[in-house]
């Protein structure tokens, strides 16, 4: 790939492959951002829940925090997620 291209996937949200840790699971990520919508898909695929609590952790600047449904964080290697289902009454 050349740098004309890796430039341009930048732009589009790509970016090399970033190693990211989703209920400890260790995953590859390829894009600049990570969406709740992304992480609540990784973690529990297809499930039917709509209600989750996603953290993080080792961020940038070892920043952690919450994310909230239609929020996104940039990706950093080694940053960590816990997705939990809530209880819905």
């Amino acid at each position: 790939m050349t740098n004309q291209e890796e430039h341009k996937n930048q732009e589009n949200g790509a970016k090399k492959e970033t190693i990211i840790y989703v209920n400890t699971k260790q995953i590859t990520w390829k894009k600049v951002k990570i969406s709740f919508e992304d992480l609540v898909d990784l973690a529990f695929p297809g499930s039917q829940n709509k209600e989750f609590d996603v953290t993080y952790a080792r961020g940038q600047s070892d920043q952690q925090g919450e994310l909230l449904e239609g929020q996104s964080v940039p990706v950093h290697h080694n940053m960590e997620f816990i997705v939990t289902p809530t209880n819905e009454s």
